[in-house]
């Protein structure tokens, strides 16, 4: 297959498949697995096959719709050869999309550097019409009130077409014009919101332009993982892409609401993540310890537990990570009892398994007694004001180190750099931390091949 189509982030989906084996789909799984992913709205492929096959969709087709439609013609085979290369004999890979939705209603800005959904949405059902392309549509399936989505899976004559046209086909990339400061509503409907260019958004758009410029200047590598996440591929290690490296930020209601950073390598696994190399060197990460309880009891001039997640150090690690969902459904949520539903769906979601809602109740009190003094933040939509914080400490560090000439990679509230300069960035991840709380953060070095003598040393 054509080098230029990357294997897709694609996860096993138990919630998808559980639903899907009620079906008559349950025949093409055969046991198999379930892997799915979202496609890249930023990539297609182009070459003469597309233009060919676009003329076998279309019987006539307009200059003015010819481009946008060859574009998403291309997205919609960029993401079935991506299926394609990982659906075998031992899983079954797919794209969630939907198969419904009226035109796209984003501003402007945020339609630069993608194919509109809509697009898609319609080339995906002529595919579908002529056979390249199956869609299983979203059902509500036995303990799914909600639903599940649309899944697409690439048939037999893609396959073969696919096979025939590779050495034709290259992939273009149109992310570069993509808006880099995103601003989306805080209603939890995430509808992207329009607005007016300001010296504040000036600002924050060119730190994260200049420290995606920053990444580029390095070479960066890691061992895949197979699609089952347990097993690293046969062909070893691989360049992480300058575009899997570029972030965005994301804003909620306003620009002082949330803004966290996001890229494409954010999605890598741990243990994926643990593998990168920059520049032939290997990484280390660091890491806040309990950020956000943390940060809630620097704020109100409060010494918080070494770690608020167990602050009387009884909880196994099962346990440990247990709360910390509970918090962030606490500060997310506005009543005890949306936290618990909350937590029970996260459980479900990430085990299979259904949390009995008393379960999930005691724990929320738990976490509740080892905090008494953060109960006023509880349930206040406080994870916004957390979450522009948190951000805030990141593009100081971004850009301290792009000055220093260190690589880094953030992952939300973590930064990975060369066992060259662990030492360094947790002094430059500790005094921006510092600058905005006023406080000394208890940070911590994840799994590396550092002296951890000297890393007890800086800690101390």
């Amino acid at each position: 297959m054509s080098s230029s189509i990357t294997k897709p982030g694609a996860k096993e989906n138990p919630k998808l498949q559980r639903g899907l084996e009620q079906t008559a789909f349950t025949s093409v799984l055969s046991g198999r697995p379930l892997l799915t992913f979202t496609p890249d709205m930023s990539l297609h492929l182009t070459g003469e096959p597309v233009s060919e096959l676009l003329a076998e969709l279309y019987d006539k087709i307009g200059n003015n719709a010819k481009l946008s439609r060859t574009q998403a013609l291309g997205c919609a085979l960029y993401a079935m050869a991506q299926a394609a290369l990982v659906t075998t004999t031992e899983a079954v890979c797919g794209f969630l999309h939907t198969r419904s939705g009226d035109g796209d209603s984003r501003p402007q800005r945020y339609k630069r550097g993608v194919v509109t959904r809509y697009s898609l949405i319609q080339l995906l059902k002529k595919l579908e019409e002529h056979e390249y392309v199956f869609c299983q549509v979203g059902i509500r399936a036995e303990g799914h009130e909600k639903g599940l989505a649309s899944s697409w899976y690439p048939t037999e004559r893609f396959t073969k077409w696919l096979t025939v046209n590779e050495v034709h086909l290259t992939t273009a990339d149109m992310s570069n014009d993509q808006e880099l400061l995103i601003l989306k509503s805080a209603d939890g409907k995430k509808k992207y919101i329009d607005y007016e260019d300001t010296e504040q958004t000036q600002r924050l758009r060119q730190a994260i332009h200049d420290t995606n410029e920053a990444l580029q200047l390095y070479h960066w590598t890691y061992e895949p993982m197979e699609a089952d996440g347990r097993t690293y591929m046969e062909s070893g290690r691989i360049e992480l892409s300058h575009r899997a490296l570029r972030c965005r930020r994301i804003f909620h209601g306003d620009f002082e609401s949330g803004g966290r950073f996001h890229c494409d390598a954010q999605g890598l696994r741990t243990a994926e993540r643990e593998t990168i190399w920059i520049d032939g060197e290997p990484t280390t990460e660091w890491d806040f310890k309990s950020l956000h309880p943390q940060m809630l009891y620097h704020m109100n001039e409060l010494q918080p537990p070494l770690d608020c997640y167990d602050p009387q150090g009884r909880y196994d690690k099962e346990r440990r990570a247990l709360m910390k969902s509970v918090c962030q459904m606490m500060l997310n949520g506005k009543n005890r009892h949306g936290a618990t539903l909350s937590l029970v769906d996260e459980v479900k979601k990430g085990s299979g398994i259904t949390m009995p809602y008393e379960d999930a109740k005691q724990a929320v009190r738990d976490f509740e007694s080892d905090h008494p003094l953060l109960q006023d933040h509880f349930y206040s939509g406080a994870w916004k004001r957390l979450q522009y914080l948190d951000s805030c400490i990141v593009e100081k560090v971004l850009l301290c180190c792009k000055a220093k000439e260190i690589p880094v990679l953030s992952i939300h509230d973590s930064f990975l750099t060369t066992t060259r300069f662990w030492g360094e960035m947790a002094q430059i991840v500790k005094e921006a931390y510092m600058v905005l709380l006023g406080a000394e953060p208890v940070i911590e070095m994840k799994d590396s091949e550092c002296d951890w003598s000297e890393v007890e040393e800086l800690l101390a």
